[in-house]
């Protein structure tokens, strides 16, 4: 039966650190692991796993055994060791992070792992154990993927992860002059309804009425002679014509009259 891709990792994980799966305690150091999450991916999801019994400790934090926060990994009777089995003691643990960068300086974290039993024999003081290092990294891997750190699926998710920012920062980037470009217009049109409300706007829009009265004036008045001139060769009169020009003169006087010209 093929193995399931988080036990190959467990067991690589061990293979690099010197271990086998059987041992209780060690001093051996914790093989690091790759979080497939970006910084802020991974600081949301340490929420979730703290209720599973795994406290995250963030890049200078101390983090002695009495910190350990409540919950527990949630083990079956078969994933307890033998001598663990009566007392069925909390297994909590620290999921140490450093923080790492991107080729584009996008942050991510790699973390190595401190695991404790809690209650062993009734025992109150957590025993450090390497025992339980697989159902813990199993446990961080359902919130957080996980890999080797250098290997190819930590490669192929530093690639995404920048190209992701480069495409995040591009769209802020067009948010932002799209909002600079309507503050703009809006500044405009604010100006130009300044305009048209004050007494200067409305004082020339008055004279340039007058003014276009009066060529209209002229014109419809010339309309009218040339309409006299044929009347005098064909004996007929325009009247639409001639009601037409009367109007606007009619109008524009009555124009030039409310503007004191």
């Amino acid at each position: 039966m093929a193995r399931r891709p988080e036990a190959l990792l467990y067991i690589a994980l061990m293979a690099s650190a010197g271990l086998c799966a059987c041992a209780t305690t060690s001093s051996a150091p914790s093989p690091s692991v790759a979080l497939l999450s970006t910084a802020a991916g991974t600081e949301k999801a340490c929420e979730s796993l703290r209720l599973a019994g795994i406290t995250c400790v963030f890049p200078g934090a101390a983090h002695p055994s009495s910190s350990l926060g409540g919950g527990s990994l949630p083990l079956s009777d078969a994933e307890y060791s033998f001598l663990d089995r009566p007392s069925r003691p909390a297994i909590r643990g620290f999921l140490i992070l450093t923080r790492q960068r991107s080729p584009e300086n996008n942050p991510y974290y790699r973390a190595t792992a401190n695991v404790f039993k809690v209650g062993f024999a009734g025992l109150p003081t957590p025993i450090e154990t390497r025992q339980y290092d697989r159902p813990f990294w199993e446990s961080v891997g359902h919130t957080i993927p996980i890999s080797l750190p250098g290997s190819q699926q930590e490669q192929e998710f530093v690639a995404k992860m920048d190209a992701q920012a480069a495409n995040d920062r591009r769209a802020a980037e067009r948010r932002a002059a799209e909002m600079e470009a309507r503050k703009s217009a809006d500044a405009v049109s604010a100006a130009e309804d300044a305009r048209r409300a004050s007494p200067q706007y409305k004082k020339e829009k008055a004279e340039q009425a007058v003014e276009d009265c009066k060529r209209q004036i002229a014109w419809a008045r010339a309309m009218i002679a040339k309409d006299n001139r044929i009347a005098q060769i064909s004996g007929y009169e325009n009247a639409h014509l001639r009601r037409q020009a009367a109007t606007l003169i009619v109008n524009c006087e009555d124009t030039i009259a409310r503007h004191g010209k």
